[in-house]
């Protein structure tokens, strides 16, 4: 297999999400098609394959679109998770979290009047941390409701430009997840809800941003559980691949993508050698901030994902657990790259709720 050369990638640097990724797209080209296709690990291998309800669509099917986007609703032919009816004492409120008119800044709020000091979920979309909506996981919010949560659904400022929100850096994403958990907090009387018993919800690119939020400072943010479903956990890792796949790996054209799109919200490539772009790549790593007073973390890696290596979550399991953390990560055999693997209705939807009750029970 030819290696890329840093000439090959050099346009990376031009900083837009556009030229990163037409740059690593052309450096992906250059690689053998023929590595063989991901096997799963031994432990997970042994595992049942997971069987979708009927009327639902399984965890294998990949969510069109945008690669890392993914749209917890809808199914080859459209059919969304199914959830409870709603209640009447189920409100949804609209606000803006970060005081600015910016349209990107806001979340919606869906909460249940009757409830008091009650646990909450903060959701994190994905979309290469440069597309997508809060409504990407309006299902999933559902589920979460129905479970006993308030949830706070939220959108962010994106790594390129939209109407009212000029392009922002993944630190500034970061900064927006922190702020909208604030705010939730700082309103916990208005919405019934006890400010130290949070969690955070994050699907791909989503799932790097609350995992980077949950776990950066010392604590203080009312979170006690972090999920990570299908989670960019260690972004540095697609450029590491890219160089020298894993050779049990096969490095896609989708995960070449998602390098080049983490390139621009880094607004520099990989190891460039200026100390202010590793500042910012460690920063990106969320096992870079792990420490011993860090909340739960419960992951879930499809073995058929091909945006984002089975092997990534490993890396963080693995700070997490040297920290003492309470860490667990959930292979789903045959599952692709969508919140799916996590919220199928069954199996893995059980696994999830039960962790959030047990992390922020009172």
């Amino acid at each position: 297999m030819k290696r890329p050369t840093r000439s090959r990638v050099r346009a990376c640097a031009g900083l837009t999400a556009a030229a990163t990724t037409a740059a690593i797209l052309a450096v992906a080209g250059t690689q053998s098609p023929t590595h063989p296709r991901s096997r799963p690990p031994a432990a997970a291998a042994q595992q049942p394959a997971a069987t979708a309800p009927a009327g639902l669509v399984g965890p294998g099917a990949a969510d069109p679109g945008d690669p890392a986007g993914g749209a917890a609703g809808g199914g080859r032919r459209g059919r969304p998770l199914a959830v409870r009816p709603s209640s009447s004492s189920v409100r949804v409120v609209h606000a803006a979290y970060a005081g600015t008119r910016n349209p990107y800044q806001r979340l919606t709020a869906t909460y249940d009047t009757r409830l008091r000091r009650a646990p909450w979920v903060v959701t994190v979309h994905g979309g290469s941390w440069v597309a997508g909506s809060e409504a990407n996981l309006q299902p999933a919010v559902d589920v979460l409701r129905v479970a006993g949560f308030q949830v706070f659904n939220i959108s962010y400022r994106l790594g390129v430009d939209r109407p009212g929100s000029p392009a922002a850096g993944w630190l500034d994403q970061r900064r927006d997840v922190l702020a909208a958990i604030a705010w939730v907090r700082g309103h916990a009387r208005r919405f019934g809800l006890d400010p130290d018993r949070g969690a955070l919800l994050g699907t791909s690119a989503g799932g790097n941003l609350a995992a980077a939020a949950g776990l950066a400072g010392d604590g203080g943010t009312g979170i006690r559980a972090i999920v990570s479903v299908a989670g960019v956990l260690e972004p540095q890792r697609l450029w590491l691949d890219l160089r020298t796949p894993f050779p049990r790996e096969r490095f896609t054209r989708r995960m070449a993508v998602l390098a080049g799109q983490a390139a621009g919200v880094m607004g520099c490539e990989y190891e460039t050698g200026t100390s202010a772009c590793a500042r910012r790549w460690r920063a990106f790593d969320p096992a870079s901030a792990v420490s011993s007073h860090d909340p739960a973390v419960l992951m879930f890696q499809g073995l058929a994902d091909g945006t984002v290596p089975y092997r990534m979550p490993r890396h963080l399991e693995q700070a997490l657990r040297a920290a003492g953390v309470p860490a667990q990560l959930v292979y789903v055999p045959g599952g692709g790259h969508t919140p799916r693997i996590a919220f199928d209705a069954g199996t893995q939807q059980r696994r999830l709720v039960q962790f959030l009750r047990q992390r922020t029970a009172a």
